[in-house]
């Protein structure tokens, strides 16, 4: 679900010099574009980083936005009169720092990025605003919403183009970042439903846990679009500071 991982790792592994003093964080190799094994050299590298992306400080004077809370859009879900729900402040408030790099594939030619990331636990929060038929009960509340998502996967592919900057030097600008999201298992709990009346409570929930699967289902073209749109244009802010020979040195 958080594509800022990818971005904020590629950055660091490229050595994209926007910090004071033109170095890289401590602990960070560079990965040659000659390298054979470029993308284990990457997949490497990110695992030596991932203590330090929840908070984002990689060095005194090299931060990134946090992944630890990692904050969403707002979503609206409309099925129709029987069940609109619309989701604010949504957070993922931890376990998106844990992601695990399964595969990937590097082209430097082209450029393209291909990764498969999965995220083992995910635990977020929200508000809601819910109006609903359940069973035969009409449901209109508001108030808070606790979840975790387990086994989540996605596919992630970076596609860019070369271009000659003004400087004479050789730049590479992302087209737009294709994010695929796949599933895995899912709980929800909405407060502040059914307070004066702890059965029906307890049967909303539990009709609501068992019926997370396909709300995830909803939710996840907004969340391809909103943050394939959002990390392109932030991809594209950060690597435009650095030339492809600066991106990958022919070392």
């Amino acid at each position: 679900m958080n594509l800022y991982f990818i971005l904020s790792v590629f950055i660091v592994l490229s050595a994209v010099a926007n910090h004071c003093d033109g170095k890289l964080p401590n602990g960070i190799k560079l990965c040659s574009r000659n390298d054979p094994n470029v993308a284990k050299c990457i997949i490497d590298s990110i695992r030596n980083l991932q203590p330090r992306l929840a908070d984002g400080n990689l060095s005194p004077d090299f931060k990134l936005t946090p992944l630890e809370p990692l904050k969403l859009e707002n979503i609206h879900i409309d099925r129709g009169p029987n069940f609109q729900v619309h989701i604010s402040n949504l957070v993922v408030v931890r376990g998106a720092s844990k992601f695990k790099i399964d595969k990937m594939r590097v082209d430097l030619g082209e450029p393209m990025f291909d990764f498969l990331i999965s995220l083992p636990r995910l635990e977020f929060k929200g508000k809601y605003d819910l109006k609903a038929v359940i069973g035969a009960l009409p449901v209109d509340n508001r108030g808070d919403m606790i979840g975790i998502a387990e086994n989540y996967r996605a596919r992630v592919r970076l596609h860019a183009k070369k271009y000659i900057g003004e400087d004479g030097l050789t730049y590479i600008k992302f087209e737009k970042i294709q994010l695929k999201i796949m599933p895995g298992t899912s709980k929800l709990q909405l407060q502040n439903l059914f307070e004066d009346n702890p059965a029906l409570k307890f049967l909303a929930n539990t009709f609501i846990s068992e019926s997370s699967g396909f709300f995830v289902n909803d939710l996840t073209p907004t969340l391809e679009k909103s943050l394939g749109d959002l990390f392109t244009k932030a991809g594209n802010e950060i690597i435009k500071q650095a030339s492809f020979d600066e991106l990958f040195p022919d070392i």
